[in-house]
């Protein structure tokens, strides 16, 4: 297997796929250090170049990982878990522009009028279920 290129140590990373040994970085959670920083710098140079804090999904990256992360860790201290982050890191990231919720709750109010708008355009309300995932709202 390991001939083939089949990793044969290391850990998993998102949707399985294997990180090399290399790839891993082995400081403890509970001590940010310095990859905490280097991450935060990198956040700081995408968004200088692309204006946004909202790195892509695909393909994955380092940076990407490391968003997914902080995300997971705020979620945990609002949900009063322990947690990873500190006070101090949710500012600098607050400070950058940094979106630590990704995903909207639409209201029903918010629905209806991208209906309302829908309809507008196409002259009726029978939205394909694959519309921008408004589909299956209707």
């Amino acid at each position: 297997l390991q001939e083939i290129g089949l990793p044969m140590t290391g850990k998993r990373g998102p949707k399985g796929a294997w990180k090399q040994k290399d790839e891993i970085d082995e400081k403890p959670k509970s001590d940010p250090g310095p990859h905490w920083d280097e991450m935060f710098s990198a956040l700081v140079e995408f968004k200088r170049q692309n204006g946004t804090c909202q790195v892509p999904h695909r393909p994955y990256t380092q940076l990407r990982g490391w968003i997914a992360q902080q995300q997971r860790e705020y979620k945990k201290l609002r949900e009063k878990k322990p947690s990873n982050i500190s006070a101090e890191q949710i500012q600098k990231l607050n400070d950058l522009g940094f979106v630590f919720r990704t995903k909207e709750v639409a209201t029903w109010e918010s629905r209806m009028e991208e209906l309302r708008k829908f309809k507008e355009e196409h002259g009726h309300v029978v939205v394909p279920r694959h519309y921008t995932g408004r589909g299956k709202w209707v």
